[in-house]
């Protein structure tokens, strides 16, 4: 199977970077013999937010790639209206929401103490969504 991962460099042994839509490169990974192909992100220093328009690049690096795609919406209660349109814009595509991630301040309190937000505080919200999020995308891959 193949997996798109926002990295911080151009190998394998890179950093994963959280912003997938600013993110230096997308590595296209194919999960069963590890090969893959490191894609620099064109718009990794854009100065607009990130948005609709990331996702449609994105979404065609992995229609490319015959990477299945879903989305996560982050901080989706920051801008309601925001994440509305990139709802209706994954309907439109038939691309799967797996979940929306509120903003706690709990996150970065756990980046700053180098744990991830489930390490940090597992009955968090975020925590919860995260969970919820990779069983989403787990058992949907699964079915392939």
């Amino acid at each position: 199977m193949k997996v798109c991962v926002s990295a911080v460099a151009g190998g394998l042994d890179a950093q994963v970077d959280p912003r997938f839509g600013r993110c230096p490169y997308f590595l296209i990974v194919d999960s069963e013999t590890m090969k893959f192909e490191a894609v620099p992100n064109t718009a990794s220093r854009s100065m607009s937010g990130a948005g609709i328009h990331d996702l449609e690049r994105a979404l065609q690096l992995l229609n490319h790639f015959n990477v299945p795609p879903f989305v996560c919406i982050n901080m989706y209660d920051i801008n309601r209206k925001n994440a509305e349109r990139i709802i209706e814009f994954c309907e439109k595509n038939k691309v799967e929401v797996a979940g929306e991630i509120p903003f706690v301040p709990n996150v970065t309190e756990a980046m700053v103490a180098g744990k991830t937000i489930i390490e940090y505080s597992p009955k968090n919200i975020v925590s919860q969504k995260v969970e919820t999020v990779w069983k989403t995308v787990l058992s949907a891959l699964n079915e392939e």
